[in-house]
């Protein structure tokens, strides 16, 4: 891996993320086969789940999974340059998925709009930085909720006691 930051190299990916056809299957029964553990959320509750605490929390804890193996056995490409990637992967990938996506969320979600592009721009970012970093550590949660992405479907929260349970979608 490079001594700095070269958010460049995710472009082919970044442009990936940015073909998916976001939202388009919300709501739609029945949920594609996953190769993980999903249930279906009805809308009423997926909009109180999106940005419940739970969900919040197992996105967080999952995230620091990665963070916390880069502190711990790969120290310098945390220290060097963490928070200067991930301020250099929202600069130019994640305004252009903001443009893409916003009006979609808009149209689909209403005022729920906001919530759904909060969950799913952390989502994104998660998914990035653990591409970027992959090399060292296999993420678990983020390329699953990648795959409801591009099946034009929305991850809303988690079933059961995390990791056990079943990815809840939308």
């Amino acid at each position: 891996m490079e001594q700095t930051p070269n958010p460049e190299r995710l472009r082919p990916f970044a442009d990936e993320i940015m073909q998916i056809d976001f939202l388009s299957h919300c709501g739609e029964k029945p949920l594609p086969e996953y190769p993980f553990p999903a249930k279906y959320c009805a809308r009423s509750a997926a909009m109180t789940k999106v940005r419940g605490i739970k969900w919040e929390n197992i996105q967080i804890s999952a995230a620091g999974d990665l963070t916390e193996n880069l502190c711990l056995y790969h120290r310098p490409y945390y220290d060097s340059y963490y928070n200067s990637l991930v301020i250099s992967l929202k600069e130019r990938y994640i305004s252009r998925w903001q443009e893409i996506v916003q009006p979609i969320a808009e149209a689909r979600f209403g005022k729920d709009a906001e919530k759904v592009t909060v969950s799913m721009r952390w989502d994104i970012i998660q998914i990035l930085i653990g591409r970027y970093y992959e090399e060292f550590f296999a993420q678990t949660l983020y390329p699953d909720l990648l795959t409801v992405y591009k099946s034009g479907h929305l991850p809303v929260g988690w079933n059961g006691a995390y990791p056990d349970g079943a990815l809840l979608v939308y």
